[in-house]
């Protein structure tokens, strides 16, 4: 409550309130942010701090339902670099967490701000044709000229948002009593914003131009092969890695053919051919067993010379002897008796 009237008290005396709160997605800073009427987000050119930027916005966006962020790059070498920078972060904001994002302005990288820190001296208070100053000014008129244009009647005030959370806390405390948060639910939220963190790290270093796929390919292949040893499956499915394959096979044939051959010993069996039923062919007698005629060999008669009489005489086969048909049968009709009355 002390907290909540110094916060009335000191906003009542200024007209910009500035809260400079720490790195990193704690419960504090989600706090501080959702309280305050615009939102900046600093990074640099650095990938730690992308990561990091993207996983704060991604937590006040979805946890406390804030969906205008101004950006601002620190540390740049060049505006140019600095438009570089935030257009590929703003592309990866837009693409995974569904929020666009505002480039408000911009920090030079120069020796004034080494020297800044050194003496203990702003940055501000230079002179106004250092780059450095210059930077500053032109960052305030930015913010300045978004403040103006916000008429905040649909806010509340920074310490009226720190009472209202001190009131809600109080008028439940019998039920944050009886329900205490378990410990298992504390551990389970910090391991899935563990993993938030990792994988909104991981989408960063991917959207990087200068990102090695090789390096990727490899991490993402350890990181496979150590679930599957955890957990005895996969992590990915399959079958839409073999879809994946087959709508672009000419730029993974190799694959195709490798995957092929050692799937062969898994195939089904071919299954045989079903007879086919044919109609049986009835064939007559005299189509079945076609009349070959019969060769009678003849033998002509053989005449030995006188002079060979002494000789064995050379045996000479039989002439066949066909024999001649049958003449056929004739009928002889029956006597007819003829009668004569006159001897009776």
């Amino acid at each position: 409550m002390r907290l909540t009237r110094e916060l009335a008290r000191i906003e009542s005396d200024f007209d910009f309130l500035i809260l400079d709160t720490a790195a990193g997605i704690a419960d504090n800073t989600l706090d501080f942010a959702s309280a305050a009427h615009q939102t900046l987000v600093v990074i640099t050119p650095e990938p730690t701090s992308l990561t990091d930027a993207f996983s704060l916005i991604k937590l006040l966006h979805r946890r406390r339902n804030i969906n205008a962020f101004q950006i601002v790059v620190n540390m740049a070498s060049s505006a140019t670099q600095a438009r570089e920078v935030f257009h590929r972060f703003n592309a990866a904001v837009e693409k995974y967490i569904g929020t666009p994002t505002q480039l408000l302005g911009f920090l030079l990288l120069d020796e004034s701000l080494r020297n800044a820190v050194s003496l203990q001296h702003p940055v501000a208070l230079f002179p106004d044709s250092d780059p450095s100053s210059r930077s500053f000014v032109r960052l305030a008129d930015a913010l300045r000229q978004q403040l103006d244009t916000d008429d905040g009647t649909s806010r509340t005030g920074f310490a009226d948002f720190w009472q209202r959370q001190f009131r809600e806390h109080a008028a439940q405390p019998d039920i944050q009593k009886k329900k205490p948060r378990p410990a298992v639910a504390n551990a389970r939220a910090s391991v899935q914003s563990y993993v938030g963190e990792l994988k909104a790290r991981l989408l960063v270093m991917l959207e990087k131009p200068d990102a090695p796929p090789e390096l990727l390919a490899d991490l993402l292949a350890e990181v496979e092969a150590a679930y599957a040893g955890r957990f005895g499956r996969g992590a990915l499915s399959l079958a839409d890695g073999v879809q994946r394959l087959l709508a672009h096979p000419d730029g993974h044939e190799s694959e195709l053919r490798e995957l092929a051959a050692q799937l062969q010993p898994w195939a089904p069996a071919p299954t045989p051919p079903m007879p086919q039923w044919r109609e049986p062919i009835v064939e007559s007698a005299a189509t079945a067993m076609p009349a070959v005629p019969v060769a009678v060999p003849i033998v002509p008669a053989v005449s030995i010379p006188a002079a060979s009489t002494s000789a064995a005489p050379m045996p000479v086969p039989p002439t066949p002897v066909v024999p001649k048909p049958a003449a056929p049968a004739v009928k002889v009709p029956p006597p007819i008796h003829r009668y004569d009355e006159r001897r009776f």
